[in-house]
């Protein structure tokens, strides 16, 4: 499970996320969408940080906007399949 958070930070939009302890996989940042449009966390202002929390911030957000959140990009763990690959 992931726990989302969010507020207004200047004219942006800080999203923070956190694991649930146990967690089978794991992300890296969040996706945003605003007005149907994708947008990037600007990188100087994003950053891990321990606990399992992700720090993502979103600049210039418009009031009122409608915005859709989403994980970035996440792996699952699944101890259960295996893939043998074969290197030359």
């Amino acid at each position: 499970m992931i726990q989302y958070k969010y507020y207004r930070k200047g004219d942006g939009l800080m999203v923070i996320t956190k694991l649930k302890n146990g967690s089978t996989f794991s992300f890296l940042g969040t996706s945003l969408k605003i007005n149907g449009y994708k947008i990037q966390p600007s990188e100087n202002q994003s950053r891990n940080s321990g606990e399992s929390k992700r720090f993502d911030y979103y600049d210039n957000i418009p009031e009122g906007a409608e915005l859709e959140i989403n994980p970035g990009l996440y792996i699952v763990e699944n101890d259960s399949y295996s893939q043998k690959i074969k290197l030359k």
